[in-house]
């Protein structure tokens, strides 16, 4: 257990936790893969049209990048990440911090986490999505507007992930923005699929925020 002592005081807050590497470097390569799209859709959007093919993406160039990026976060995962002195995303959202000078991996809710991990691991797939998944032209403000997503989307995993459940509503709120724009936008013969698939995500994100919702303080 480990905690923040105030004077004679000993104010325990995390609870030691066994490593979670593999969702952290699962977590790590879609995030790694998320921003890669995101700078050849950059460039396909600057210049207006689709230089970065997505079928050649597809064959060659995505294959290739999903290997160099998985061997990058392996060896990271074995052999660096006890030695650096910083934290990855992956690491923070599975629990990881520094106490003192230490990376340790912790708990910070009084529960097992495993329904939290699974529902993380459903955030992580629609993250692979942005940006459809591969290099897209957009206009500056729809890029504008997907950047900020993703980003906002990642904080508040990192968030959730170091103990602070309450920013799983911002999650449910921005979960329930997309029902709607899905409503919107979308023709109808896909609309009310989408709209039932984020509306099952509302609901699993609010059941788990009820459930670590009480966690130790």
């Amino acid at each position: 257990m480990y905690g923040i002592g105030r004077g004679s005081r000993r104010v325990f807050k995390y609870e030691e936790s066994k490593p979670h590497g593999i969702i952290a470097g699962i977590v790590n390569l879609v995030i790694v893969y998320s921003i890669y799209l995101g700078l050849l859709s950059l460039i396909n959007t600057f210049m207006g049209e689709e230089l970065v093919q997505k079928d050649f993406f597809c064959r060659q160039n995505g294959i290739i990048l999903l290997i160099v990026t998985l061997v990058i976060v392996m060896f990271y995962g074995i052999f660096l990440s006890d030695r650096v002195g910083f934290i990855t995303w992956g690491e923070k959202v599975t629990g990881r911090k520094f106490i003192g000078t230490r990376k340790v991996w912790v708990n910070p809710y009084s529960k097992s986490r495993g329904l939290l991990f699974f529902l993380l691991l459903m955030n992580i797939l629609i993250i692979a999505n942005y940006f459809g998944g591969v290099p897209t032209v957009y206009t500056s403000i729809n890029y504008i507007r997907e950047v900020i997503t993703l980003i906002f989307h990642i904080v508040l995993l990192v968030n959730i992930g170091q103990g602070q459940i309450h920013y799983m509503m911002a999650l449910i709120v921005l979960y329930l923005i997309s029902l709607v724009s899905a409503l919107i936008i979308l023709p109808d013969n896909l609309k009310y699929v989408a709209a039932g698939v984020f509306g099952v995500l509302i609901l699993l994100h609010f059941i788990v925020y009820l459930i670590y919702k009480n966690k130790e303080e």
